[in-house]
Order: C-alpha cells, then sequence, then structure tokens
C-alpha cells in the first residue's frame, strides 16, 4: 500500500477549472451583473488577495512540522497550527474563494456561482479521501483534531 492520498481525480484543478469553465459558459450566454461594478471589483480583488494569503499561511504551517504540501506525498505529521486550527483544509477553502474573487471583478454571477459545485466536487473526490487517509494514519490524534476543527470554516 502507497502511504499517500487515493484521490479519484488526476488533480482537484483539473475538477475546479472545469467548474469554472461551466460557469463562464453560462456568463457568456446568459449574462447576470453582481451588482454595482466598482464594489463587485472592490470585493473580488480583496477576496483573491485573501485566497493567495490563505494558501501561504496553510503551506507556511506545513513547512513547520517538515510534512508535505503536496497530496501525491506522504503526510509524515498533523499541522494543527496557523489556518489549520480553524480549518482542515485551509488550501481547499482557499481553491473555492477565487470563483468569488473572479467572479466578481468581472461581475459574472454564474462564475461566482460556481464556487458551490467547485466545492462539492472537491469534497467528494478529494478531502474525504484525504480525511480517510489521516484517519487512518494518526488515528485517535486525528480524531480528537476532527473533534475539535471544523472540515472548512
Amino acid at each position: 500500500m502507497r502511504d499517500r492520498v487515493d484521490v479519484k481525480t488526476i488533480r482537484p484543478l483539473v475538477s475546479t477549472v472545469g467548474v469554472a469553465a461551466v460557469g463562464a459558459g453560462l456568463q457568456w450566454w446568459h449574462p447576470v451583473s453582481l451588482g454595482p461594478l466598482w464594489l463587485v471589483r472592490l470585493i473580488g480583488v480583496a477576496l483573491i488577495v485573501a485566497s493567495v494569503a490563505l494558501v501561504l499561511a496553510a503551506a507556511r504551517s506545513l513547512v513547520r512540522v517538515k510534512t508535505a504540501f503536496d497530496m501525491r506525498r506522504a503526510t509524515t505529521r498533523l499541522a494543527l497550527a496557523g489556518p489549520r486550527s480553524i480549518s482542515r483544509n485551509p488550501v481547499y477553502l482557499a481553491s473555492d474563494v477565487p470563483f468569488w474573487g473572479v467572479g466578481s471583478p468581472a461581475n459574472a454571477l454564474f462564475v461566482a456561482l460556481s464556487a458551490l459545485p467547485g466545492a462539492s466536487l472537491l469534497c467528494l473526490l478529494v478531502i474525504r479521501q484525504e480525511g480517510h487517509y489521516q484517519g487512518g494514519k494518526f488515528g485517535l490524534d486525528y480524531a480528537a483534531y476532527c473533534g475539535t476543527v471544523r472540515r472548512q470554516f
């Protein structure tokens, strides 16, 4: 048995980009605005900056405990500090935020709404498998962590 997560998709990004493309196609076919352009652009830029900051902070928490950031490599330790103290999956949460961030500056409702199926696909195809892997590898320590920290928020 390999010591890594066995996910059902090549990469989470593949499903994420696919869902975003569907949202962009719907927006092109039937444009729907989110609101005043200046406001949605401001919100969008703030969301993109927040997303990048969250990924960097989550990566730093993994580096500090000397474990892999890449899901295709073995997890050697649980990272419990930083963003991982409030979300078990801060990187995946951060990957959902750009849907809103990109949809907002583009003033594109369908791109923003594609965050919902995008998050669902990530949960079904990746997040549950990662949780199962970590539960099997870290046992009671991971169970205790799950009891105190929510999956996303």
